[in-house]
């Protein structure tokens, strides 16, 4: 006989995470989820002899997928594709695993992703990422768009939390998306609102002070499920192994996704992010750590070496997402994503360049860089599925958009030296450091591309071909002189024949299993 549905609060586990730094400490983490669930608990009389199985299979979508493995992207050929049709090797890391292995950051959640580096200068902090994949620095992409914003550690960081999976194209992706880098794009799916209601609150605590609140909310907002929202955010903060430096960010994602029929959904993202303290950024020389030798002996790894007056960097951003999808006929698909973003971010810090002769003195340097990107991003598809003869077709066409305004400054010092085993333990910079570098630029790219999947037999063919064309001005406000690059055009093709072997059917499904006893 089945009792009346109860709301329980599950504990779901323990987990460690070690944060190694470019200084060779450890910093532990010790992470608390409890997940809310509807169950229908049941009562068995004396007389039953068997347990009730209950097996319910539920379709995995592109934006909500689920497990560890996959069969299908959506980044290297801008649709759903089957991995082994697709001519790139591709790395999906979806949300069970960045749950399983807690990752702070996108940095982190790349950490086991073959062919890519993702900590690149070491995990030295989580409030920036730094990727190269072969060798060469990725480009960043959320939902599809382009993630823009002044060079180096002034861009946007998007927090792994608000993300459903990451896939990592390995080479060179210029046909579809543009001017980028030869090692290939990392693309972030962001969470979206789903029917099948899920909530969740996360509290973590650890040494070095580390608290952190963590919560994700999903369901329907009316009965005929025409309305769904999402809500997610965070707050944390967190010591370091290294003495005054502090790292601490607030941030709210709240989304909703209309769909009043199977053919038409229209979603909104919103994220509001807040990083009052953004870590320490500093680095020591190999022969003050212990990893070569120093007649002076091994520098003291918890001391901060940086003024704690000058660590001050702070980030301000928040964005705004369009994503709509049309299904106009079973053949031909609609699809238009547009964001605009905002990024406010000031560097303040002061850095070791290393030793002077005798290993004794460290050399240093202050920095102070005032940066601020607004930038506007949309793209265009179109979708026609097609067959001609034995050969079917699925041809993309779009046209996508990039403008936007990047203000930097940088105020620098001249270096100085400083005995790093003597109080104070850090640099003094007089006198305060003067302007180097104050820019502004403005920028617009426009792109058309066409793409034709081919399929026959075991056959698959890809080619793609795209046209670019570039605007930039970049005022000098020292100066007042302005630089222009107009009108660049560029010319992208790109075929990619591939025999498959492995036929398997397209479609993929899980199996959640619910034993009522």
């Amino acid at each position: 006989m089945l009792a009346p549905l109860k709301f329980h609060l599950y504990f779901i586990g323990l987990y460690c995470m070690d944060n190694f730094t470019s200084q060779r400490c450890t910093q532990t983490t010790i992470g608390l989820m409890i997940s809310s669930a509807l169950i229908c608990s049941s009562t068995v009389n004396a007389s039953s002899t068997a347990d009730v199985l209950v097996v319910t299979a539920t379709e995995n979508s592109d934006t909500e997928p689920r497990g560890y493995a996959t069969k299908t992207q959506s980044t290297a050929t801008k649709s759903s594709a089957s991995l082994l049709e697709t001519p790139q090797f591709v790395s999906v890391i979806k949300r069970e695993q960045m749950d399983t292995l807690p990752s702070e950051s996108l940095s982190q959640a790349l950490r086991y992703s073959a062919g890519v580096t993702s900590e690149k200068y070491g995990a030295f902090g989580s409030g920036i990422d730094f990727s190269k994949i072969r060798g060469f620095d990725a480009d960043y992409y959320l939902d599809g768009l382009r993630v823009i914003g002044n060079s180096g550690i002034w861009g946007p960081q998007i927090d792994s939390w608000t993300l459903n999976s990451i896939e990592a194209v390995h080479g060179p992706s210029s046909a579809l998306y543009g001017q980028g880098g030869a090692g290939g794009v990392i693309n972030m799916q962001s969470r979206r609102p789903t029917a099948q209601g899920s909530h969740q609150i996360q509290f973590q605590k650890g040494n070095f002070d580390n608290n952190a609140v963590r919560f994700d909310s999903t369901d329907t907002l009316n009965d005929d499920e025409t309305l769904l929202y999402r809500i997610n955010g965070l707050a944390l903060s967190s010591d370091s192994q290294v003495n005054s430096s502090k790292q601490s960010r607030y941030l709210l994602a709240p989304s909703i996704t209309w769909q009043p029929s199977d053919e038409f959904s229209w979603t909104v993202l919103s994220q509001y992010q807040r990083d009052p303290h953004m870590g320490h950024y500093n680095t020591l020389p190999a022969q003050g750590i212990g990893l070569l030798p120093n007649s002076n002996g091994k520098l003291d790894l918890t001391q901060n070496y940086s003024d704690p007056q000058h660590e001050k960097s702070e980030r301000t951003q928040w964005s705004i997402t369009s994503l709509v999808d049309y299904q106009i006929t079973p053949s031909f698909t609609f699809k238009q994503n547009m964001r605009y973003s905002d990024v406010d971010t000031h560097i303040k810090r002061d850095f070791t360049r290393g030793f002077l002769a005798g290993d004794r003195l460290l050399t240093a340097v202050y920095q102070d860089s005032p940066s601020k990107s607004k930038t506007l991003v949309a793209d265009n598809q179109f979708v026609y599925k097609l067959t001609l003869g034995s050969v079917n077709h699925e041809l993309l066409s779009g046209f996508d958009y990039q403008t936007g305004k990047l203000d930097k400054d940088w105020w620098g010092s001249q270096t100085v030296s400083f005995d790093p085993w003597i109080k104070p333990h850090h640099p003094e910079f007089q006198p305060y450091p003067v302007s180097r570098t104050s820019t502004t630029q403005r920028f617009d790219r426009y792109g058309i591309y066409l793409q034709d999947q081919l399929s026959w037999q075991q056959w698959d063919l890809i080619l793609s071909g795209r046209y670019d064309w570039s605007y930039l001005d970049t005022d000098n406000n020292l100066t007042k002189t302005t630089q222009k690059m107009i009108h660049q055009h560029g010319v992208n093709v790109l075929g990619s024949p591939m025999l498959s072997k492995v036929v398997f059917h397209r479609g993929s499904a899980f199996l959640t299993v619910l034993i009522l006893f």
